[in-house]
């Protein structure tokens, strides 16, 4: 095999482990000529024709969704029509959520306008009526329920954009290391070193005193 050969082959294999396939799998087809790039886009049924066979109920892509499942099982940004709808639904109470949100913001607003007016208007009489009290208790009364609404709706909006985050790559890989970070042994490891540290500054002073 000619040297060019042999690193145009191995880029192919390169390419081929980064889509999710194991080292030996990736050899044998880099050998056989596989490119990456002409295998990343296809499906399931697809990659068989073609003689790549993926484990049914592995995820190769890492991407949540089972290579049976998978619409492309090795583009990680690709899942599949239940993720598709997954996503769309989210994406749906997000913006239901936010109208909500900005609905009750524009009462408010409204609300402390009314507010506002009868103020001045209480300031130009000579007494308060009892009835403009009650209404201003009222309006204030509203305001606050109003204000309430808008921070439960504000807790929905935001609980929704976690949810919809957890279905990215890039919130995937901060709950992996969140996972790991708090693991047991990542904690010993942690604490381990401390211990080390705190040992040699112990050194490093007595040296010096």
């Amino acid at each position: 095999m000619k040297e060019s050969q042999r690193k145009a082959m191995f880029a192919r294999m390169s390419g081929l482990k980064r889509l999710g396939i194991s080292d030996v799998s990736a050899r044998f087809y880099a050998q056989k000529g596989v490119n990456p790039n002409d295998i990343k886009q296809k499906n399931f049924r697809q990659l068989q024709k073609q003689g790549i066979y993926l484990k049914y109920a592995e995820d190769n892509d890492h991407d949540g969704v089972k290579n049976v499942n998978d619409c492309q099982p090795l583009n990680h940004n690709k899942q599949g029509i239940i993720h598709d709808i997954k996503m769309g639904v989210l994406k749906k109470r997000e913006e239901a959520a936010e109208r909500k949100r900005e609905a009750a913001q524009q009462n408010i607003s409204d609300l402390k306008d009314e507010l506002e007016l009868r103020r001045s208007a209480s300031n130009k009489e000579l007494g308060v009526k009892q009835s403009e009290v009650a209404a201003k208790q009222r309006l204030a009364e509203q305001i606050r329920k109003e204000e309430l609404t808008k921070n439960k709706l504000a807790k929905e909006e935001s609980a929704v954009k976690k949810e919809l985050k957890s279905y990215t790559w890039q919130g995937k890989a901060e709950t992996e290391i969140k996972r790991r970070w708090n693991t047991p042994q990542s904690k010993k490891n942690r604490a381990k070193a401390v211990k080390i540290a705190k040992t040699g500054f112990k050194k490093l002073w007595r040296q010096i005193k």
